[in-house]
């Protein structure tokens, strides 16, 4: 895919759009393409053709409904006649974007089938729905209406946080949770090209236990950062509010908010760097890449493995790492 086709960011996380326009037999094409992820992760995959985004998702449902298709639908070979006919045997609900609390207004208004809500008149869906549901009537209808980015908003704040194995007491194991916690946010950051200009650390006891305490701080950083290099300098900080030395924590986590791209920057009056780039980061990422995350990480991350979870019953990685292979005896 990444070879022959232009990549569109992913709308979740098993699933994508592709924009294969300029290619000849785009339905032999998308064979070969499953054909070839079914022989390298033995993960079938379906795709479906369409005009417009709305269209490649009905089409998408019917190559997973209909096994004589192969996991490829291509409505344009389908033609009209046969689409249409799929669309009054399929019920409204399989459309992209028509939730249930949707479909059952739209039931009782009479449209039951995604053919109904093709012939709807689109700008009284509008009136009694909203302008994204005029676009999903219009996308029925092969008129583009619905951009990817539209779909890809960035996030306005990113959390990662999670529960001890056990209660903790030493500021070490705190401060080697907060890093694990700066990483995850960070790692999600950089694939959206994002950086934060403020930082939640938070921090709380059992909940299900008497004198039940938490505690945050928040801090505003003069550049916004996306590397973790850089905002873990400020756990000490936040540690000298949050750290109780008589209080046994049971979960922290880390926010990143007033989130901002690399690409729209309002330069400050006063001071004429708003981003600062960790220029060491990338080599970082590369070296991780081609060796796993522990290959490079803060001495500090290694202060105490208390706070970590066991994970007793963490599924197999058979996929994704060598020496979780799934053994035959």
């Amino acid at each position: 895919m990444y070879n022959t086709s232009i990549y569109l960011p992913c709308i979740s996380i098993d699933e994508t759009f592709l924009d294969l326009m300029g290619i000849d037999n785009l339905t032999a094409y998308s064979e070969k393409m499953s054909a070839t992820v079914m022989q390298c992760t033995s993960i079938p995959i379906s795709i479906g053709l369409g005009q417009t985004k709305v269209l490649a998702k009905f089409a998408n449902y019917l190559a997973k409904k209909h096994k004589f298709l192969d996991n490829v639908c291509n409505l344009d070979e389908l033609g009209e006649a046969r689409v249409n006919k799929a669309m009054q045997l399929t019920d409204v609900a399989e459309v992209w974007g028509v939730g249930w609390r949707i479909a059952k207004k739209l039931r009782q208004m009479k449209i039951n089938t995604v053919y109904d809500l093709k012939m709807a008149n689109p700008s009284y869906i509008r009136k009694i729905f909203n302008i994204n549901m005029e676009r999903v009537v219009q996308e029925l209808n092969g008129i583009k209406c619905i951009d990817l980015e539209e779909l890809q908003k960035a996030n306005r704040h990113i959390i990662s946080s999670r529960n001890f194995d056990q209660e903790v007491m030493s500021r070490d194991d705190l401060k080697s949770a907060f890093i694990y916690h700066i990483e995850n946010v960070c790692g999600k950051m950089r694939k959206q090209n994002l950086f934060a200009r403020q930082i939640i650390f938070c921090a709380r006891t059992n909940r299900f236990k008497d004198n039940y305490f938490t505690i945050s701080i928040d801090i505003t950083i003069p550049s916004a950062l996306d590397s973790f290099r850089y905002i873990s300098s400020y756990i000490d900080k936040a540690l000298d509010t949050i750290y109780k030395p008589d209080i046994k924590y049971k979960k922290c986590g880390v926010i990143v908010n007033g989130l901002i791209t690399g690409e729209y920057v309002t330069k400050d009056l006063f001071d004429n760097t708003n981003i600062k780039h960790d220029k060491v980061l990338p080599a970082v990422e590369k070296v991780r890449t081609r060796f796993g995350k522990s290959a490079i990480k803060l001495a500090s991350s290694n202060l105490s493995d208390a706070w970590k979870m066991e994970q007793r019953f963490l599924s197999k990685r058979y996929t994704t790492n060598v020496d979780e292979l799934l053994e035959v005896v």
